[in-house]
């Protein structure tokens, strides 16, 4: 694989280089507290009165790099382990999940996102609409919330995810 020594072949987006490893600074190990409400839709938009809830609590870190936040944790699931890693921009979230369950998803309000989910050996197309982007992220922590609709093999869903990212107390 060419690209640089963190494997990016070098795109951009607007105009920036997507990968900017390279002056990453680690600011604290923080704890998250991250939800889902996901509700399954019927034909035509209509929800089928079935909402799956989620919420998982891991640490991990949380980077700055300029404008950029990273945050990166490790999640335990029944088929293994899943490495995720939110990029949060001015205005788009690019989230990418390796191990388990891989998949590249990127949230940039009303656009179309393509890609697929994979959770071996099964893989489904999807496709995500990003609704809102709710970004009270500051130095020290605090939140996002991403409402957007996805279609995964062929079923609608519309998803709230939030994400409280709160310091770790380190005595």
């Amino acid at each position: 694989m060419r690209g640089d020594s963190h494997g990016c072949l070098g795109a951009t987006c607007g105009g920036r280089p997507v990968c900017k490893r390279e002056n990453m600074a680690i600011i604290k190990e923080m704890s998250f507290k991250i939800s889902s409400d996901i509700e399954n839709l019927a034909s035509f938009g209509l929800s089928d009165s079935s909402t799956e809830k989620t919420e998982i609590t891991p640490s991990g870190f949380f980077k700055i790099d300029g404008d950029q936040y990273i945050i990166s944790y490790t999640e335990e699931s029944e088929n293994g382990r899943i490495f995720t890693d939110i990029t949060v921009e001015t205005d788009r979230v690019m989230l990418k999940r390796r191990g388990a369950v891989i998949s590249d998803m990127e949230f940039c309000e009303g656009a179309e996102h393509a890609s697929e989910y994979s959770v071996p050996p099964y893989v489904f197309d999807t496709v995500i609409k990003t609704k809102k982007i709710r970004n009270k992220l500051t130095r020290s922590g605090g939140r996002l919330d991403l409402y957007y609709e996805m279609n995964i093999g062929g079923q609608d869903k519309k998803v709230r995810m939030k994400i409280e990212c709160t310091p770790t107390d380190k005595d």
